[in-house]
């Protein structure tokens, strides 16, 4: 990530990890987390018993996979990823 101005190269600089960590963990993740979490992202508000049901798998099946693959983590970082560039995005072009 590259600020315009020099004064957000420091909001860049922390925006970048936080840009990997989101980009990084779809890569790393088997079949079955797969469908977990596009399950998860599908209906948001669902339990995982609900989501495990539509899948065919346990509830507990559900649970590992979208700990395992990072999906917590990754859902809690996309709004501060947003935030961040969003900040870079309203000040470079001053």
């Amino acid at each position: 990530v590259r600020a315009a101005d020099a004064r957000q190269e420091e909001t860049a600089r922390d925006a970048e990890p936080v840009l990997r960590l989101i980009g990084r963990a779809p890569g790393e993740r088997g079949p079955g987390q797969r469908r977990a979490v596009r399950a998860a992202r599908e209906d948001p508000g669902a339990r995982q018993s609900e989501l495990a049901e539509r899948l065919g798998v346990r509830q507990q099946t559900v649970s590992r996979a979208l700990r395992t693959a990072g999906f917590h983590e990754e859902q809690a970082a996309r709004p501060l990823a947003e935030r961040l560039l969003a900040m870079i995005d309203l000040t470079s072009g001053r």
